[in-house]
């Protein structure tokens, strides 16, 4: 209720008085009815007569109205002048506020006008339910928990799903299992986890009140992951799977194991992101379907385990696949020639080789191949000798001194090379045997003046010339001890090891670097074998030539003003000097220069035995 009084010279003795009480309310048109009552009242001094009607302007809600009332009345008197029912249509969620306005205006005998404003608050009424969800994992039952307002309301209770909408269940009082289906996780394919919404649909009878919403967060459970049912491997070197028959057998360093992952598929959605495999306890791994390991410098039984990630960032159960790589080395050939025969022309081979076995399901599967070819000692053409020394074999892999003939007849008057080739089905490698010397005698010599020492004169010699089984020695020494003695340098343009033409031990020296002579009075040279030096060098602020960078100050300009008013004839005595500092701008790049005196490389070796 307000109440306000009139204006005028005895508005002071008369009131307005406005009220309303809420007579009913409807839930289901969410609306309430309000009864309002205005009254006039009058103290000791205040009256009216004959003043017939007056306009009373009413706002109700937003809503106006102007009625015709009788306002005389009696000192003392309270007179009801207006009384009224008003619907009042709620806010969607049940609550009203609103203003009621009511101004009256006599406008006689001393009594002006008078208004009444107030705020008017309805009852609220209730209307939707509110709904939680607790977190979900999809194929298991979460609850749904309604709070309603009103005993006798119901729920319809529906998702929304990335789109996908639907119905839960209807006549729902207050809580329901729900079980959320495995197949949302279609939909968030990239993640483990989304949200949606759920919506909870309050009926009074079978009259819609409202809806209200909760967030659903669902999980997809840790049981939804990508499938690898197998691998399949390969060997991407052909002459490898030849040999072992491909999977699961490799041959070390040749083979390339490829990995297909073809079997792989995501699950409910998912795609499959990424792919990786190992060799279990070797620290090597692919990562991409049809990867490869290679040069695999390992042999034995592994277990080579494969897994698939996919976009969920899930693991597949891992696939574990045995694997067997055959160990690899490379062929190893070393022989010795001897003379036999009655007329020592025949070529006798000790033979010891060996190439790796590879051997599967208990058989070899490589190939050994060995083969000869002779020359004559001073000569580089060299004619295949394919006798019983030579061979190919499926069941051996090494000899060890085994002895064969080769099936040419060699001069005894003459000396030869012999070289053998030992291969595998994958590579090769060359030995050549000393020099097969003429047959051995304590000394000969021809017409032609050929001399030999321990040996039938070689007849492929030039005429007069001296060969010694032993070796050539002056006082003790050998040639090669009196020319090039332990420590000599020897330098060629041709890569070859003295060793292999002279005889000795020696190593290479000085690689990449000049010589300089031993100066015993300079400490950077006055020993043997000291280093030093650079190709390349940057210089330092002290090792740069001492120099200038010109530059300008620029101009400065100073003024003097005297201290009082008379002019000086003179020059000014006094001076004030200043110091002008400028740092010049930067040049060059601060890069290492080239260090090098011109040069031309060869092999360089050094005696050490």
């Amino acid at each position: 209720m307000a109440t306000s009084n009139f204006s005028g010279s005895w508005g002071g003795n008369l009131t307005l008085d406005t009220s309303y009480v809420v007579k009913s309310q409807d839930v289901v048109k969410n609306q309430s009815v309000i009864t309002l009552t205005v009254k006039l009242n009058a103290n000791g001094y205040a009256s009216i007569s004959g003043a017939g009607t007056k306009s009373l302007t009413l706002n109700v809600n937003g809503g106006g109205a102007i009625q015709q009332v009788d306002v005389n009345i009696s000192a003392g008197q309270s007179k009801q002048i207006w009384q009224a029912d008003y619907t009042i249509p709620h806010n969607a969620d049940g609550t009203k506020s609103f203003t009621i306005t009511t101004t009256l205006d006599i406008n006689i005998g001393g009594y002006g006008s008078a208004t009444v404003s107030f705020p008017a608050y309805m009852p609220k009424i209730n209307r939707t339910s509110t709904v939680n969800v607790t977190s979900a994992t999809m194929g298991s039952a979460t609850t749904i928990t309604v709070t309603r307002s009103d005993a006798s309301y119901t729920h319809t209770l529906r998702y929304d799903w990335y789109g996908k909408t639907g119905t839960i269940a209807t006549g729902v009082a207050t809580s329901y299992s729900w079980t959320v289906p495995l197949t949302f996780a279609n939909d968030i394919p990239n993640s483990t986890v989304g949200n949606g919404k759920i919506y909870v649909d309050t009926y009074s009878g079978s009259t819609l009140l409202g809806t209200s919403s909760a967030t659903l967060t669902t999980n997809v459970p840790t049981s939804i992951i990508p499938t690898l049912a197998s691998v399949s491997l390969s060997d991407t070197n052909s002459v490898a799977s030849g040999i072992t028959g491909g999977s699961p057998n490799f041959i070390q360093i040749y083979s390339g194991i490829a990995v297909n992952f073809g079997s792989a598929s995501g699950a409910y959605g998912s795609t499959i992101s990424n792919y990786y495999a190992e060799i279990v306890g070797k620290n090597v791994s692919i990562n991409s379907n049809g990867g490869t390991f290679s040069n695999l410098n390992f042999s034995g039984s592994f277990i080579l385990r494969s897994k698939v990630v996919d976009s969920r960032g899930r693991e597949s159960v891992v696939v574990d696949t045995n694997i067997t790589i055959l160990e690899y080395k490379p062929p190893v050939l070393n022989f010795t020639v001897a003379r036999t025969g009655s007329t020592s022309s025949t070529f006798t081979i000790t033979r010891n080789a060996n190439i790796s076995p590879l051997t599967v399901n208990s058989v070899q599967k490589n190939v050994m191949t060995l083969t000869f070819k002779v020359a004559p000692a001073n000569s580089s053409t060299f004619t295949s000798d394919n006798g019983p020394a030579s061979g190919s074999w499926t069941a051996t892999s090494s000899f060890v001194n085994s002895q064969a003939n080769l099936a040419g007849t060699y001069d005894a008057t003459k000396s030869w090379r012999v070289k053998g080739v030992l291969s595998d089905k994958f590579s090769s490698t060359t030995f050549e045997a000393p020099i097969v010397t003429t047959e051995m005698v304590v000394m000969s010599y021809d017409k032609d003046g050929r001399v030999g020492v321990g040996k039938i004169a070689d007849l492929s010699l030039p005429v007069g010339a001296v060969d010694s089984f032993g070796g050539f020695f002056i006082n003790g020494k050998s040639l090669l001890d009196i020319f090039y003695p332990i420590g000599t340098i020897y330098e060629s343009t041709k890569p070859d090891n003295p060793s292999t033409f002279m005889g000795g031990t020696w190593s290479r020296f000085g690689n990449g670097k000049v010589l300089v002579g031993v100066d015993e009075s300079d400490s950077d040279f006055n020993t043997v074998n000291k280093t030093g030096g650079e190709k390349s060098h940057t210089l330092t602020i002290s090792e740069m030539p001492s120099h200038t960078h010109p530059g300008d100050a620029g101009m400065q300009f100073h003024m003097y003003k005297a201290l009082n008013g008379e002019a000086a004839t003179d020059g000014v005595n006094s001076g004030t000097s200043f110091k002008s500092k400028a740092n010049t701008g930067s040049a060059g790049g601060g890069q290492a220069h080239n260090n090098l005196q011109p040069y031309v490389t060869i092999y360089r070796w050094q005696r050490t035995a």
